[in-house]
């Protein structure tokens, strides 16, 4: 009798893996490869383990779960050289549970609970650390502030980066020029988390402007609001890009 009770959840899962295959997606816009499990009866229908890989290097960027076409169960995410940026579940396509972000040293930058929507751990980065005023816009009002707590990007400066060396190109016009130095861009860090109202702060100019722009534009995930005075309140952010050429 036991031994029949031990075979039922096998056979279960036997048959569930049986019921999936795996396709391979190609999107040269993205410059990516998926490859995904999904269900026999139905290929639109991802079901199972999905893996992320960069079409040019072949290194893998992120890695689940599918059930029913919606993200589920733990998720790891990878920067450019390999190691791991951030980790945690799913469930219904939305965060749970504590997810942690790390630096590019491989080191635990920042934890954050989606269950009750607090921080659990923070690590500022050294731009953080040294810079102390920003912009504190309420209404029509500019006014500049030492903040409670700073804003923070949730899923860490090493996801951070990645997404910016996927976008960032070295204009033509500066490269030829022998052009070298800093872009710094500004935005608005909305009480919801999300960011408008983007700005060049400091200009390089030669075509570099435009692509630092749209380098901190293809950022994707959601910030924690800056705190002040003890409220979470909007704020103008700013991210520099370099543009430093190779001899």
């Amino acid at each position: 009798m036991k031994y029949n009770l031990f075979l039922i959840p096998v056979l279960a899962c036997t048959k569930l893996f049986a019921q999936t295959t795996y396709i391979n997606k190609i999107d040269k816009e993205q410059k990516i490869r998926q490859k995904i499990s999904v269900l026999k009866a139905d290929n639109n229908i991802w079901q199972g383990k999905y893996t992320e890989y960069n079409l040019k290097s072949n290194s893998i960027l992120n890695e689940g779960y599918y059930k029913n076409n919606q993200k589920d169960s733990t998720w790891k995410y990878y920067n450019n050289w390999q190691k791991l940026a951030e980790t945690g579940g799913y469930k219904a396509d939305k965060r749970i549970g504590v997810w942690s972000a790390f630096d590019n040293k491989g080191e635990l930058e920042l934890q954050f609970d989606y269950d009750n929507d607090s921080l659990l751990f923070y690590k500022p980065t050294i731009q953080e650390i040294f810079k102390k005023q920003y912009n504190l816009i309420e209404g029509n009002d500019t006014t500049l502030v030492e903040l409670d707590r700073k804003p923070i990007f949730l899923d860490g400066s090493s996801t951070m980066g990645s997404a910016i060396a996927a976008t960032l190109r070295y204009p033509e016009e500066a490269r030829s020029q022998h052009i070298e130095g800093k872009v710094i861009v500004a935005f608005k860090v909305n009480l919801d988390g999300t960011v408008s109202s983007f700005r060049v702060s400091k200009s390089l100019g030669y075509g570099c402007d435009e692509e630092a722009l749209k380098a901190i534009k293809n950022i994707k995930g959601k910030w924690l609001p800056a705190v002040y005075q003890d409220r979470e309140v909007v704020v103008e952010n700013e991210l520099p890009i370099s543009f430093t050429l190779s001899y």
